[in-house]
């Protein structure tokens, strides 16, 4: 049996080559907790896509998952039955390329492995499990290409049947990934209602929403200006609110719908003094969801009283129209193979600078200097054995620079801070988690603080990524200070390591006065000093005297 991979198969090698014959069809199916979805689209080579067919059957894979941790046999059969069907689609369309992925439900069942399993075995289709975060950052992907977020702060919610993800970001750029246990499925599992829902019940599920979600909010980075949902319990509000302000059933779409937070309390209001039955005749509520709204309505309003937002707005897409759009980069970024890998990383962490709107000038500066006082010190001190991996750190070193001060995008004050957030939320192409979490921790430590026991993502790391954190967090504090005006007129630093006197003295190529950046320096020298256990000086161009502590 031919298997469909989740990921691209030797199926796909015809459209992986330079010349990719356009339009190529691909598919994905995303299986929920709540349903299973399939979309069939042809992409195009400006990386639009036309969607060719969009189907949805409902599983409730995730129904029983509070109660026994399994998937229920009855659902696992329903499963099976549309995923045969919708292979059998995707078989008929002569797709290039398919992925599948398993959300919350699978990802969290103890026979969730065992339904992976059968689904290949069976089927042929290969079933990506993915974590919360990437179920996150899936969803933001779809929101952020249809909707303009640039110079906005913002809050994103895809509340799927299983789990609930929140997304804090600035613009287009993600601050934080908040994962829950709040999918509407599982709260409707976990507090069931009676026929006619009494408010001690809903109360008794508020608490526990609000609870989840301070354990994890109880100092937000700031304050978004909007609440943006993705998911049937969003595009349902959506389609209620239509029809409601229609006076009937109403055919818009739901896509950039916005209620303000006293329109949800009206919505949620109305549907907890109907029994279910009269529930399930409610306009825009499709029938099977009638029993789980509410749940996922109570979540979207606890995350907004929470953040102390006041807006909320419908996105029709989700995981997996992100999937889609992340399938679109990965074929056309395939067109092109670049000799250079670290060029190719570097490329990344630019174009993701340019989204946070860096000051390219500063930042790229600061990076000459940075790597110029590295390679020296490489070099008179021997502080690698491993080519390789000097190079790997220079190629952190570059990346850290470039991005130290991305945390701009939020604000000045903890920009450091917001800075790490950004980076280590960011999708840099070629680039490791681990390898991610050490830039990360680069920025975050270029200004302020150095690193403490108290930090809990320095903590995190390795103890040779917290090595190679303070080493080169090091040298970005000198070079940033040796920047200080934004106007480079540091030009170059030659670096003279003495190992008898432990002494490292920097002399600085000047286009003019840099008293200022000299005291930058100064002010951050002792992270690199205590690094290396050498005293660190600096001597201006023309002068005989020394600048010392």
């Amino acid at each position: 049996m031919t298997t469909h991979s989740s990921s691209i198969s030797a199926q796909s090698d015809e459209v992986t080559a330079p010349s990719l014959q356009f339009p190529v069809r691909i598919a994905a199916i995303d299986v929920g907790s709540n349903s299973i979805r399939l979309i069939v689209a042809d992409v195009h080579e400006d990386s639009s896509y036309r969607v060719l067919d969009d189907e949805r059957e409902l599983a409730r894979l995730g129904s029983e998952l509070p109660i026994t941790g399994r998937l229920p046999e009855a659902a696992t059969e329903v499963a099976m039955g549309a995923l045969k069907r919708m292979r059998d689609l995707t078989d008929a369309f002569k797709v290039n390329q398919l992925r599948c992925i398993a959300t919350s439900a699978v990802r969290d069942a103890t026979n969730g492995k065992a339904f992976v399993d059968r689904v290949r075995s069976e089927i042929g289709l290969e079933l990506e499990v993915i974590s919360a975060e990437r179920e996150a950052r899936l969803a933001f992907r779809s929101i952020s290409r249809q909707h303009n977020l640039q110079h906005h702060l913002v809050a994103a919610m895809d509340i799927g049947g299983g789990s609930a993800q929140l997304i804090l970001a600035a613009g287009s750029v993600v601050e934080n990934v908040y994962p829950f246990k709040l999918g509407a499925v599982r709260l409707a599992s976990e507090f069931p209602f009676d026929k006619r829902p009494h408010i001690q019940q809903y109360d008794k599920l508020r608490s526990h929403v609000r609870e989840q979600l301070l354990s994890k909010l109880t100092e937000p980075p700031f304050h978004p200006e909007v609440l943006i949902g993705t998911g049937g319990t969003f595009t349902t509000l959506g389609a209620i609110h239509n029809a409601s302000v229609s006076g009937g059933t109403s055919s818009a779409g739901v896509q950039g719908v916005e209620l303000s937070r006293a329109q949800l309390h009206h919505i949620v209001d109305r549907l907890l003094m109907l029994p279910l039955e009269k529930r399930r005749g409610v306009s825009g509520l499709p029938a099977d969801r009638a029993d789980i709204i509410v749940h996922g309505l109570c979540v979207v309003d606890e995350t907004m009283e929470v953040l102390g937002i006041n807006r909320v707005r419908v996105h029709e897409g989700g995981v997996r129209d992100g999937l889609i759009n992340e399938m679109i980069r990965d074929l056309l970024g395939s067109r092109g193979q670049h000799a250079d890998p670290v060029r190719d990383r570097l490329r990344s962490v630019r174009r993701f600078a340019e989204r946070c709107g860096y000051d390219k000038e500063h930042a790229e500066h600061t990076m000459l200097l940075a790597c110029r006082i590295f390679d020296q010190l490489c070099e008179q001190l021997a502080l690698f054995h491993d080519a390789h991996e000097q190079a790997e750190a220079r190629m952190m070193l570059e990346a850290g620079s470039i991005l130290h001060d991305v945390g701009y995008l939020v604000n000045y004050s903890a920009h450091h801070k917001h800075s790490y957030h950004l980076i280590s939320n960011a999708d840099l192409e070629g680039l490791s988690k681990r390898q991610v979490e050490i830039i990360a921790n680069i920025a975050r430590y270029h200004r302020k603080s150095e690193p403490k026991k108290t930090h809990a993502p320095f903590q995190a790391l390795d103890d040779d990524a917290k090595h190679l954190v303070r080493l080169l967090a090091g040298v970005l504090r000198i070079a940033a200070g040796l920047n200080r005006t934004r106007t480079s007129v540091v030009r170059d630093v030659q670096v003279d390591a003495t190992k008898q006197r432990r002494l490292i003295v920097m002399a600085l190529v000047t286009d003019g006065h840099a008293e200022a950046e000299v005291w930058g320096a100064k002010r951050k020298e002792n992270l690199l000093a205590e690094m290396l256990g050498y005293s660190i000086e600096f001597v201006l161009p023309e002068r005989d005297d020394v600048l010392s502590k």
